[in-house]
Formats: C-alpha cells, structure tokens, sequence
C-alpha cells in the first residue's frame, strides 16, 4: 500500500513539475521570440498560462509520464515526450484559434512545439539522473526474487544486477530444479484439498514455512457454490 502511495505521489509530483516548466519555458520564448507570439500572451498572460496548463494536464492523461518506470532507456522517454509536447502543444494551438487569436500560429507551433521537446527532454535527463542516483543508494528501491531456469529469466536478473539505477534489490536467483522435489506420499492436514498439495521449506527450519494446495469444493461447504 505504501509502495502503490509513494508510486502515484511520484507521478504526481512530475506532472506538477511539467506545468510550471512548461509554463516557464513560454514565459522565456515571450521575452527572446516575442516577433511570432500570438497577441493573447501579451493582452492577457494569465489566461494563457491557464490555457497552457489545462493542455499539459490533458496530455499528461493521454501520456502519463513513464521517468519512474524501472526498467525504461531513454529512446522510449523521448518518444514519450514527442507524444507528450506535440499534444498539449497543438492544443494549445487550437485554443489560442478559439480565443481569437490570428496570425502566424502554425509557425508559433512549430517553433514551440520545437522548444517544449528540447527542454523537456533535458528536463526528463536531469529527472532520470537523479531518480538513478537515488535508487543506486538504496531510495526508491524494490526487492525482488528470481526463481526459474527460463534463459530469458536468467538475462533479465543478470541486466537488473548490472544496473543498480534501476531500484531493485536482489534477494537471489534460483533454479527450481535443484529446489523442488515430488513426494506422491504426501497427505495434507486439511480434508478440504481436492488436488495437489505443496509445501516450501527453507535453511534453518525444520518444518514447512508456506503450505497450500488445491481444493474445489471448500465454498460448497459453507453454502456457496463457487
């Protein structure tokens, strides 16, 4: 529950961060390319900023951010952040239309949609960065347990061991068959078991740490058919 909490204040916290950069990186292109700026961020600034909000918000559902994402390279973040920019941004677009804005608004487009990309994806490298930081010194982390002999199993562990930016703690990897042994004598304490039955043993104890097993009918015992 802590861990789901902390994962959605995560997500949070970076569209929160994506509305004030995107609305500063407008308020700079105001001041440096004030030539191509529609009329709207000069007569009113605030309702545009309130424009451009709304829009980075609505992208942000379309493409939610995927930086805190574990296993994620940078290919796949700048796709995200073509998506991403390229939507809000000709949304934006449309609504300055709306507002009644005239003029050059495909090249404004163009040369904004440009600059939201350049700086959001150095945005999202100094993010990364420091994410990668934090996992590599136990933050952020995730602990996790291979247990198969599947080859594409073994890569997968052998990947996240070589990367420690990626926030998960190893317990091991294990093969199962050296672990798992078949015992056609074994009876269970529960009547309710109607098939194969399991138990889980490790080192240091002398009886069974985790046992279950199949039952079909134990519902219909209490009146419910299942």
């Amino acid at each position: 529950m802590l861990k789901a909490r902390a994962h959605t204040l995560t997500r949070y916290f970076i569209v929160i961060l994506d509305v004030l950069f995107a609305d500063t990186v407008l308020l700079i292109m105001t001041e440096c390319y004030n030539f191509i700026m529609p009329s709207l961020l000069f007569s009113r600034p605030k309702a545009a900023l309130v424009m451009l909000t709304l829009c980075v918000l609505i992208a942000s559902l379309l493409f939610p951010p995927i930086l805190h994402y574990r296993r994620v390279n940078m290919f796949q973040i700048s796709k995200r952040i073509m998506k991403f920019t390229f939507c809000f941004v000709w949304m934006f677009i449309i609504f300055l239309r709306i507002a009644g804005n005239s003029g050059h608004l495909a090249s404004f487009g163009i040369v904004l949609c440009f600059c939201m990309f350049a700086s959001f994806f150095a945005l999202r490298s100094v993010e990364r960065f420091v994410l990668g930081k934090l996992r590599a010194f136990g933050r952020n982390t995730k602990t996790v347990l291979f247990v198969g002999n599947d080859p594409a199993l073994l890569m997968i562990y052998e990947e996240i061991l070589s990367d420690p930016t990626t926030g998960y703690r190893m317990l091991g990897y294990y093969g199962m068959e050296k672990y798992i042994s078949f015992d056609l004598g074994m009876l269970g304490n529960f009547r309710y078991y109607t098939g194969i039955i399991f138990k889980a043993y490790t080192y240091g104890t002398g009886d069974s740490i985790v046992t279950g097993g199949r039952y079909d009918n134990l519902l219909a015992q209490f009146g419910k058919e299942a």
